[in-house]
Order: structure tokens, then C-alpha cells, then sequence
């Protein structure tokens, strides 16, 4: 029997003290769509400590309480999965984002229907989850 190989990558929702959101957005190549911090595991990389290097890397800020809380496949024919975690940012911090996105945002609840997301069903999740 073949095992099935995978891709696994983790996301999270920042939570300020506002309550608020952050996410990144992508560039002209994904249409400036809107995403959360995160990304795929190096080779032998836990899961906790990746999720907390994409994250400083992509944003420059650091969190604590991290519970994973939702999962999804993106591709059934090519799987690869999305382990998606809450979190709260460290404060103080001051947001900086690297060339690989475009632009961050701190968004409320109340905002969804104003998010153009990169997955659709990143609308339903935040809904049931915030």
C-alpha cells in the first residue's frame, strides 16, 4: 500500500485586544486577496514553532495562546491541508510585512462581507469561530 503524500500548512487568526483580525494581502499574482499569516513546515519543523516563524516572518509579531481549531483540504487531487489556529498578538507590536505580500489590515467581525478573501470559505469559518 502507498501512502498518500501530503503538503500541510498552518494559518492563523491574530487576535488583537480589539478583538480584530489581521491578515495580509496578497499581490497582482493572487489578485489582492486577503489572507492570514502563515505558511508551509520546513523539513522536521514542529508544528507550533512553524506556525510562530511564518508568522514573525510575514508580520514581524509575536503570539501567545495558540490553539488550533479548524482544518480543511485545499486540493483533493494535489492535497494539501490547512491547519488554521487562533492566536493573540504580544503587545506591544508594530506590524511589518515582507515583499512577499502587499498590504495588512486589522479587521473586525463586523467587516466580513467587506473582505475580498482568497478562499471563499474563509468567511463562514471566521463567522463561526470568532
Amino acid at each position: 500500500m502507498v501512502h498518500l503524500m501530503t503538503k500541510v500548512a498552518e494559518y492563523a487568526i491574530i487576535l488583537n485586544s480589539k478583538n480584530e483580525f489581521l491578515m495580509v494581502q496578497f499581490g497582482e499574482f493572487h489578485n489582492f486577496k486577503w489572507h492570514f499569516p502563515g505558511g508551509r513546515l520546513e523539513e522536521n519543523e514542529e508544528s507550533v514553532q512553524g506556525l510562530i516563524r511564518e508568522i514573525k516572518e510575514e508580520t514581524n509579531v509575536e503570539v501567545a495562546d495558540i490553539k488550533p481549531f479548524f482544518t480543511k483540504v485545499f486540493h483533493p487531487e494535489d492535497p494539501k491541508y490547512g491547519v488554521f489556529f487562533l492566536a493573540k498578538v504580544i503587545e506591544p507590536y508594530k506590524v511589518k510585512i515582507t515583499d512577499e505580500h502587499n498590504d495588512f489590515k486589522w479587521f473586525k467581525k463586523s467587516d466580513l462581507d467587506k473582505i475580498d478573501f482568497w478562499q471563499p470559505f474563509y468567511k463562514k469559518m471566521l463567522e463561526d469561530n470568532l
